[in-house]
């Protein structure tokens, strides 16, 4: 890249930051954080359920003393969360994709950016597409509508004797003069008026059914500012979400940094395990060691025990619960344990922008960022649990050549297209010695 190219891109985005920043005007300065900050000022309906919900106390709320427990969001045990949150109030970012495990509060990203965006931005037409309308209905009546009369900046606004709800859809015109819409992915709501922000919910159910190609088309012929929002676990390679994740200008793998010697990487990006390449060099802190990590082995969420060395129900659930996380450069093996999964947490880094060689961080206009985030994403997801579903998918396949366990392991706890070529990996990585075939690189 050359400097006056890196001039122009930098000159251009800035123009671009001045043109978003005009638009937003006294609005966008009503609040000043991010999406995540306001969120420690809503209290979520009783709709929300999961482990964090029993156990988490925001900041405020931890200030104030002699609470135990609240229903507000905190970003401080969901750092995960922290890239795609920021993504989405980035004025050059047009496109944000989320892929994430089951479970992992993904769809809390979503969820939360649209009470945020109801106030605080100008977007005034948001329309939020799930797999089905039943599920967006549901979603209606047990999330959102009991959230939104807790939220004291959206009760204001709130219409009064209005039948908020139809038939198969929802729509909440709010005395601002914003639109909300909320329905399933069919033909007429992804063909309907375009609208200036596009949320799409687990899309991947649709297949190649070619709706969730008409709902991008929707956002592209909005105004000059209008965002597409996709969160979901994947689905299978080849189909629509798959060619929008292969088409978006950056995918970026979450990264952590290891409590011993600080070295940063990702959780496996083709599987729980990393194969170290042939010429790696282990971290100088143990390099000289007799157990210092070996070019050739392997690092990741792993089990004492092989699902081949296991046979029984008991014998499964008694080697899952001995997963462990080693750290590919120094081999530290870290249990499932509280203080290990907050550390790591603590590390949490999904950067999107684009660096100059000066160290200059900076986005282009109409970018598209996706983010991937598997099963040890959250700290709410047992290790254990993860590995244990995996053994018996990856059991499934050799016992009785039955791929549906492990097609949805890979799509669902990993958050991975799948691909009939993963197989080959994985049956070469449970033979006595490890020789994984070397076309699949531990890259995207």
């Amino acid at each position: 890249m050359t400097g006056a190219h890196d001039n122009k891109a930098l000159a251009e985005s800035g123009a671009e930051l001045r043109f978003q920043k005009g638009l937003w005007g006294g609005i966008a300065r009503s609040f000043r954080g991010a999406i995540y900050d306001y969120a420690r000022t809503i209290t979520l309906g009783s709709g929300y359920i999961g482990d964090w919900s029993l156990t988490n106390l925001c900041r405020n709320c931890r200030a104030k003393g002699g609470i135990r427990t609240c229903r507000h969001f905190e970003i401080d045990t969901a750092r995960h969360l922290i890239g795609p949150f920021k993504a989405i109030l980035d004025p050059n970012v047009r496109i944000v994709m989320l892929l994430k495990a089951a479970q992992t509060a993904g769809s809390l990203v979503w969820d939360l950016t649209v009470h945020y965006l109801m106030v605080h931005s100008p977007y005034m037409r948001i329309k939020v597409l799930m797999d089905c309308e039943e599920k967006a209905r549901t979603y209606c009546v047990q999330r959102l509508m009991d959230t939104l009369k807790k939220n004291p900046d959206i009760v204001p606004l709130l219409p009064t004797g209005l039948d908020r709800f139809g038939v198969t859809d929802t729509e909440l015109r709010l005395l601002n003069g914003k639109t909300l819409f909320i329905g399933g992915l069919n033909e007429t709501n992804a063909s309907s008026l375009p609208a200036d922000v596009m949320i799409l919910d687990e899309g991947w159910l649709h297949q190649s059914d070619g709706l969730m190609k008409k709902a991008v088309n929707r956002v592209k012929q909005s105004q000059k500012n209008g965002k597409l929002i996709i969160v979901g676990q994947a689905g299978n390679k080849g189909e629509d979400q798959d060619g929008i994740w292969n088409s978006l200008n950056v995918r970026v793998p979450l990264t952590w940094a290891c409590p011993r010697c600080g070295g940063r990487q990702s959780f496996g990006e083709r599987g729980p395990s990393v194969l170290r390449p042939q010429d790696f060099v282990p971290n100088p802190i143990v390099a000289g060691n007799d157990s210092a990590p070996k070019p050739g082995t392997y690092a990741g969420l792993k089990t004492r025990k092989r699902h081949n060395e296991v046979s029984t129900p008991e014998e499964i659930t008694s080697a899952a619960a001995t997963a462990f996380l080693e750290c590919v450069h120094c081999g530290f093996e870290m249990d499932d344990t509280r203080p290990i999964r907050e550390a790591i947490n603590a590390t949490f880094e999904q950067e999107y922008r684009q660096r100059l060689p000066d160290g200059t961080f900076y986005t282009p206009k109409n970018f598209s960022v996706g983010f991937w985030q598997p099963d040890p994403s959250s700290m709410f997801v047992p290790w254990k649990t993860t590995m244990k579903e995996y053994i018996i998918a990856k059991k499934a396949d050799d016992d009785y050549k039955n791929k549906v366990p492990l097609m949805d392991f890979f799509k669902a706890n990993w958050a991975l297209p799948w691909d009939e070529n993963l197989l080959k990996v994985i049956r070469a990585r449970v033979q006595e010695k490890y020789d994984a075939q070397s076309d699949w690189p531990e890259a995207w």
